[in-house]
């Protein structure tokens, strides 16, 4: 249950070993010390999870939740909550997942070395997942030093800690740092003969660090991995889905849409030609084809692929996902692409729950991102003013990126002047020569311009009053 691929790089079956063997034990040997059958469980479960079947896994813990909730001390309990947690942030329930490790965050001082870095990996994956890097980077630095203290970047676990490091680095702006640990992991790598699974998640993780401002140098570092992925597993296997995505993406960031969902649809393909696919994950790459066809100036296809995500996440019953917001967001912005204003307004009602009761609970971007999308609706359809005034003060106290920022301090402005109240000071220190004015989406910079026109009349008008 804890082989890890060999040295020479070849896939490792111990997943699916695990899978039968351990699924045959539990359900033949009656005669397990609990604590063993616990740790079966656990083992069983995150095979799952590795496998894409992250449901199954979840639905193995529960047949034995009478055994679980029987046996609530020792490290084969603490394994069991951690497959749950993996299993539920597979599935897209992170908060759940940190409500799972509760019990084992309670007790986290007197846990195992071992155990405390596995807990500090995994609240930190699902606190940045939830866009709260500012919890994750804590415990992934503190999992990342006591790794490369007692095993040096060989530790094998380094593996996962140092892309959700970089990931969690790059999501507070810290560039920097994110690329020097990923820098230094790629290179050495590279140069050490780690297994080739090793080299590819380090090589995601230095791409991923490269993303932000070095878009076209990720893309050469992607294409390395996906290389590597080809020579591993062959050009047809599903275990291809992430290298082609990360290529992808960053062909996106280069503003080249139509390369880049030809890419996602080839994920899509492969995804779906498993005996059993994830349908979280599938729904996950359409949506991602359904942006990159949507930027692309597909609407229409983007609206097909948007309905085709939604109705996977609605067969597996996840529609409280984050991802979920995400694809309605989405479908929101292809119909108004289309002018569909109808669509629009339904679409929007099917998201407001997310944006108003179930806010909270949702991750910082996906929040960020629906808010913003609310007060440009509300804007744009003349919505109770003081609402959305609401809306983008909230937004601007946020961490917003610069554009989203740019925007909600408009949307904002205009809200206030539709209610009479002063708003040029909103925008007292924002220059028409703003490069990212141009980038800001439709409706905004229509409102920007009656505002500009606005403010501008106004200066004429106290310049020659007559």
């Amino acid at each position: 249950a804890r082989a890890n691929p060999d040295r020479s790089g070849k896939p490792d079956p111990s997943a699916q070993d695990v899978l039968d063997l351990g699924a045959q034990a539990l359900a033949t040997d009656d005669s397990l010390k609990p604590a063993i059958r616990l740790a079966l469980l656990a083992a069983v479960s995150r095979a799952y999870t590795g496998l894409g079947r992250a449901q199954e896994g979840l639905a193995l813990l529960d047949a034995h939740g009478t055994l679980i909730d029987a046996v609530s001390d020792g490290e084969a309990a603490v394994a069991v909550r951690l497959a749950r947690a993996v299993a539920q942030n597979n599935t897209g329930d992170r908060r759940g997942a940190l409500v799972t490790l509760e019990p084992v965050e309670s007790g986290f001082a007197e846990l195992p070395p071992r155990l405390r870095i596995e807990v500090d990996y995994i609240a930190g994956v699902l606190h940045n997942n939830l866009g709260e890097g500012e919890i994750a980077v804590p415990r992934l630095s503190r999992a990342y030093t006591e790794l490369r203290a007692a095993e040096g970047l060989d530790a094998p676990m380094l593996r996962r800690v140092i892309p959700a490091l970089v990931s969690a680095l790059g999501g507070l702006d810290r560039v920097d740092e994110a690329r020097q640990i990923a820098a230094e992991a790629w290179q050495h790598a590279r140069q050490s003969g780690m297994p080739v699974t090793t080299r590819m998640g380090y090589g995601n993780a230095y791409g991923l660090a490269l993303l932000r401002d070095q878009p076209e140098q990720a893309v050469v570092v992607f294409r390395e991995v996906l290389a590597l992925s080809e020579v591993l597993y062959g050009d047809d296997s599903p275990e291809l889905s992430t290298s082609i995505e990360n290529v992808a993406l960053a062909l996106e960031r280069q503003g080249l849409f139509d390369e880049a969902r030809v890419l996602y649809l080839r994920s899509v393909a492969l995804l779906l030609a498993q005996d059993t696919p994830d349908l979280f994950r599938v729904a996950k790459t359409e949506m991602a084809v359904a942006k990159a066809a949507l930027r692309g100036g597909r609407p229409e296809e983007a609206l097909e692929r948007i309905e085709s995500a939604l109705a996977r996440w609605d067969a597996i019953g996840k529609p409280q996902s984050v991802t979920y917001l995400g694809g309605l967001l989405t479908a929101i912005e292809a119909n108004e692409a289309l002018g569909d204003d109808t669509a629009v307004d339904a679409l929007f009602r099917r998201a407001e729950p997310f944006l108003d009761g179930e806010l909270r609970s949702l991750g910082r971007l996906a929040r960020q991102r629906g808010l913003l999308l609310r007060a440009r609706l509300m804007a744009s359809r003349q919505h109770a003013a003081s609402e959305c005034s609401d809306t983008t003060e909230l937004l601007e106290s946020q961490k917003l990126g610069p554009l989203d920022l740019l925007q909600a301090r408009i949307l904002h402005a205009h809200c206030e002047r539709s209610m009479g109240r002063p708003w040029r000071s909103i925008l007292q220190s924002l220059s028409p020569e703003d490069p990212l004015l141009p980038k800001m989406h439709e409706t905004v910079r229509l409102i920007w311009a009656e505002l500009a026109a606005a403010a501008h009349g106004a200066e004429n008008r106290a310049t020659h009053p007559d």
